[in-house]
């Protein structure tokens, strides 16, 4: 009778042992690390620093807009070509970044005027852009929730200057540079995008430097007579530093 009990016992001991383990396993399932929503927030550098040995023209044409430091705002989602929902170190897909926002101030103009020892008279300049990136992403798992993904991607951009630098010199000279911007977006092409982004979980930084070389049409006026236009491939190179959020 003893030895009947004890088995009683040890069965329902190792039944309620059994039934334990398997709800613990049903409360914390596997999650993919392989999210496939995300939201970038950060910093957006423009193009270079201005020379001042050259004109504002040229500044310009080389891609240095005299931009401080703005922001940029994307939403975008990766879509796997690999079962994301299997445990596995790696995964390939395509990364579509579907709108990116930027906007960034044309600042540094007042101190370059000052040491080209020149008058100058500006509105309110600055650069805003909107922007779709779709390329391959290439995903890795390492350990536990880090994940580490590197893309490239083509790019195509819409941009908006509003700018004009009118500069009076001390021999009577003046010169007017300004971009055409009666047409909202009319500056646009295609570019490239090269990122990368480290993550523990939801949270991660990303960085990505894009590059495309756009026709923009620019004027010139020397000394209110003479008004030229010209057409020229104008590099447009962001950087940018993100706080990335998936989901």
């Amino acid at each position: 009778m003893k030895q009947v009990k004890l088995l009683l016992v040890l069965t329902l001991t190792s039944f309620l042992f059994s039934n334990a383990q398997t709800d613990s396993a049903v409360a914390k399932p596997w999650k993919t690390p392989f999210k496939r929503g995300y939201i970038r927030l950060g910093i957006d550098k423009l193009g270079g620093n201005l020379n001042t040995a050259v004109a504002p023209a040229e500044n310009i044409h080389d891609g240095n807009f005299g931009a401080g430091y703005g922001y940029t705002l994307e939403f975008g989602h990766i879509f796997y070509f690999l079962d994301r929902k299997k445990q596995r170190i790696y995964n390939v897909g395509l990364d579509w970044t579907i709108i990116s926002l930027a906007y960034n101030p044309l600042d540094k103009w007042k101190d370059y005027a000052s040491q080209r020892n020149e008058n100058v008279d500006m509105g309110t300049s600055f650069h805003a852009s909107v922007a779709s990136k779709l390329g391959p992403v290439v995903t890795v798992n390492p350990v536990s929730k880090l994940v580490i993904e590197a893309r490239f991607q083509l790019t195509y951009a819409l941009h908006y200057s509003p700018f004009e630098y009118f500069a009076e010199k001390e021999n009577n000279q003046s010169y007017d540079f300004w971009f055409d911007d009666e047409n909202y977006f009319d500056t646009r092409g295609i570019g490239t995008n090269i990122g990368a982004t480290i993550r523990y979980g939801f949270i991660g930084l990303a960085v990505d430097l894009s590059n495309a070389k756009i026709p923009t049409v620019s004027y010139l006026s020397q000394n209110g007579q003479q008004e030229t236009s010209n057409t020229e491939k104008i590099p447009y190179k962001h950087f940018q530093v993100k706080v990335n959020l998936t989901f």
